[in-house]
């Protein structure tokens, strides 16, 4: 099964681990040719209710966690890339 190739990356307003998450994803995401879409966790009910607690949280394009909470430069890559892999 294909991976779109896009990451939506669940955020807050205010939230200062989401602001500096966004940044290395996006980086990465770059790389791999990957679109970085920010969603805020507020604004969805469904969201809301699975990741309140846990942002930021990465999903890939099947919707599958990808990163969540503190997100490491090298975690970013590693995660990234096996999208990429699965991105064909």
């Amino acid at each position: 099964m294909r991976t779109r190739r896009v990451l939506r990356y669940v955020t807050r307003e205010g939230c200062l681990l989401c602001e500096k998450g966004v940044q290395v994803v996006t980086k990465a995401a770059r790389w791999a040719g990957l679109v970085v879409e920010t969603v805020d966790v507020d604004s969805d009910r469904e969201l809301f209710e699975l990741y309140d607690s846990r942002i930021p949280v990465v999903l890939d394009g099947s919707g599958r966690i990808i990163l969540e909470g503190r997100i490491r430069a090298f975690d970013a890559a590693r995660a990234v890339f096996k999208v990429w892999l699965r991105c064909g």
